[in-house]
């Protein structure tokens, strides 16, 4: 198998140390602003170099992540975070908004660019718009199909990144807007509240109906090498340092080594001891997987290690034994599954034969009570306690009237540097033991696993061999550090980066006009009665199903009308490599059928047809607009979480989420030979809001979370509808 790169996430300090020591070749992490995980404690612009410096002496590369939408008025400071990264020497951007992309290459044209998860490629035909605009990676979508992977590699010269660990979004990438139009904080602007997390009722029934299992795919890094993945991301910029050093080494376990099922097994145990919701998902959607909810469970379960057998008062506690497979000791954490469900952590135990006893108040526990550990303490200790040090090998020469001589080598590269020249002892002169012990790195990355020395009766004071040391180690670092420069810094050969009044050139007010194709659209799927009034000569048809025949009788039925009408075909957020070609087959059918565009791929019909760029394309600034308009759009509807200038609103009954997984199954039990999907399904969350799924089909069943209400989006009274330049759902 070709080793990918194993690519680890660090919120935090002590979780980029525990990526490092664990054996990662590149982390992720996010600066103050502009990525996805505001609420991690994430690093500062003076302390990246720090931190990049640690990380490239490892020859482990780091990647920023600038991976929300961006404002108009915030595009300068977006870009003063790209310059300051840049002389950090960072390897390369994590970018979503596509505007910031085309800033970021036409500011730094040589800075590496990685296509964020939230740009939602997933078929060849997005990869090869991305690649076109620059990029030279991309993470796929969580969504992605193992077939589609392959055609990436196969045409395209990306680098392709895959999710292989960690929580797994029920919404697609990037097009989950539930966060911001429902509590105005927007999982694209980096403050998802998680509302998927939340229970659901259904009928009466209640359950984590949008909460998937977490993500584990260490069963599959040989089918994803061979596919063409070439880095494997694990997710949780928000999780404990534990966790990442524990998902590190077991995948760094896994890449390095060939491992039997039953050795596989046992990673898998440890993955779910720091995190697991529920049981594993261990094929994603590359196959036609789509069981991907845990009704029952929505944190972290922990694995299986035990049950209570007995129960009894003790003064103000209760002292519960427990039957286990594992060690239980002070600091674990613990948590029971019966008629109810309980955490505690673990004081005070004794055991014998394999029964464990421990003490907490809580008293809804009972015999029978199947016992899961989601804390290891001893486990999680050694982990963070973890330490990656350089071997570097020392040869030192101490002769009587010449030059000390250090000569450290590390890393394929080697120093030598010179110090006084050497006087003869007068009475105990050094030996080589004395120099050995002297040699102390304590204090830097590397470990001495080697020493030589040549000493012939000299005498040498500590100072100058300290001295002599630090250089040694300060020219050696050097030259580790000029060997793993990012490729943007090796660009530069001395050039300097631009200044704050060159980018501020850049950002000149951006004054971008359509044409005037329609002043009032209307969204209907075919199924509309056009009975009712219809004043818009432009009618946006976003089908239940996507067919040849599903338009051409629409098309006969409004033609029937007698009017004029401009007729789009929404294009749907997710289309497999196979389905395109089945959009491919209606839009070659229909001379005049418009096309308006929600995902990187549809980029394929530029020119082909008069196009929109639809809400899935997060138009959220004048840049994205501009860049759109320049590649060929004859018209920008603006995200539905701001109203960019220059671009046509949306009003009306947009998609909170769009779904791969079927929810039908998840609430009947049903298949596909038992269909329920025609019949009405609802949610209903705790506060009372209500939310309707939407299906439609090209070969597979996706599906749209609405609310039950129009999301006017700030436009306060239905007359608005009528204003210039707005579209509104009629579905």
């Amino acid at each position: 198998m070709t080793k990918a790169e194993l690519l680890a996430p660090a919120g935090d300090e002590q979780s980029f140390y525990s990526a490092i020591n664990n054996g990662a070749d590149a982390i992720y992490l996010g600066l103050p602003s502009f990525n996805a995980r505001i609420k991690a404690q994430n690093f500062t612009e003076e302390n990246l170099n720090k931190f990049v410096r640690i990380a490239h002496l490892h020859g482990v590369k780091i990647y920023i992540t600038v991976n929300t939408l961006v404002k108009d008025n915030e595009c300068e400071d977006f870009l003063a975070l790209i310059s300051s990264a840049l002389q950090s020497g960072v390897d390369a951007f994590i970018v979503q908004d596509l505007g910031m992309a085309t800033l970021i290459k036409k500011v730094f044209p040589t800075a590496v660019l990685h296509a964020s998860t939230q740009m939602g490629v997933h078929n060849l035909f997005g990869a090869k718009a991305l690649e076109k605009l620059g990029f030279s990676r991309v993470v796929l979508s969580r969504e992605t199909k193992l077939s589609d992977i392959i055609e990436i590699k196969n045409n395209t010269n990306l680098e392709i990144e895959y999710f292989v660990q960690g929580a797994l979004c029920v919404c697609f990438s990037g097009n989950c807007y539930m966060s911001a139009l429902k509590n105005n904080s927007s999982g694209n602007r980096g403050l998802c509240k998680q509302l998927c997390r939340l229970p659901y009722f259904t009928d009466g029934k209640k359950g984590h109906f949008l909460s998937p299992n977490d993500l584990c795919l260490i069963n599959s890094l040989k089918i994803l090498s061979d596919a063409g993945v070439t880095s494997y991301k694990i997710e949780g910029r928000l999780k404990r340092a534990s966790y990442v050093a524990q998902s590190v080494k077991a995948f760094r376990t896994a890449i390095d080594n060939e491992l039997t099922n039953t050795q596989i097994s046992e990673l898998k145990s440890e993955l779910k001891s720091v995190f697991s919701r529920g049981e594993f998902n261990e094929s994603a959607y590359l196959y036609d997987n789509d069981n991907i909810i845990d009704i029952k469970n929505n944190n972290h379960t922990g694995k299986k290690i035990g049950v209570i057998i007995a129960k009894e008062k003790f003064k103000d506690l209760y002292r519960y034994k427990i039957k286990s497979s594992e060690e239980i000791a002070f600091g674990d954490g613990l948590k029971t599954f019966g008629k109810t469900e309980n955490s505690f952590g673990v004081g005070n135990t004794e055991s014998a034969n394999g029964v464990y006893t421990v003490y907490t108040k809580n008293a809804q526990i009972e015999v029978g009570d199947t016992v899961n550990k989601i804390l290891d303490n001893k486990r999680e200790q050694l982990l963070l306690n973890a330490k990656k040090l350089i071997p570097l090998s020392v040869k030192i020469t101490a002769k009587k009237e010449e030059p000390l001589s250090l000569k450290i080598t590390s890393k394929n590269q080697s120093v030598t540097v010179l110090g006084d020249i050497c006087e003869t002892a007068k009475n105990s002169p050094l030996t080589e033991n004395d120099l050995k012990k002297r040699m102390k790195f304590g204090d830097t990355v590397f470990e001495m696993v080697d020493f030589h020395a040549t000493v012939d009766g000299v005498f040498i004071p500590n100072s100058k061999i300290n001295e002599l040391r630090r250089r040694a180690v300060e020219q050696l670092e050097n030259k580790i550090l000029d060997e793993n420069k990012s490729e943007f810094i090796k660009s530069l050969d001395g050039k300097n980066l631009p200044t704050k009044e060159e980018i501020k050139a850049v950002l000149t007010p951006l004054k971008t006009n359509f044409e005037n194709l329609f002043s009032t659209a209307v969204i209907v799927n075919e199924t509309v009665d056009l009975s009712m009034p219809i004043t818009t000569k432009t009618i946006i048809l976003s089908p239940t199903i996507y067919s040849k025949e599903t338009i051409e009788n629409f098309l006969n039925k409004i033609s029937s009308k007698g009017k004029d009408y401009k007729i789009y075909l929404n294009l749907p957020i997710i289309a497999t490599g196979k389905e395109v070609a089945v959009l491919d087959d209606i839009i070659y059918s229909f001379n005049n059928l418009g096309i308006v565009a929600n995902n990187y791929y549809a980029f394929k019909y530029l020119g082909v047809r008069p196009i929109l760029a639809g809400i899935g394309l997060n138009a959220y600034n004048s840049y994205t607009v501009k860049a759109l308009k320049d590649l060929g759009f004859n018209g920008v509807i603006s995200s539905i979480e701001n109203h960019t200038p220059h671009t046509y609103k949306y009003a009306g009954n947009p998609p909170l989420m769009t779904m791969v997984h079927c929810p039908f199954k998840v609430k009947t039990g049903s298949n596909c030979n038992n269909c329920q999907a025609q019949k009405d399904l609802t949610y209903l969350d705790e506060r009372g809001n209500k939310y309707f799924i939407r299906r439609y089909k090209i070969i597979n069943c996706y599906f749209e979370l609405l609310s039950k209400n129009n999301l006017n989006l700030g436009i306060d009274d239905e007359s608005a509808f009528n204003y210039s330049q707005k579209i509104y759902d009629l579905r």
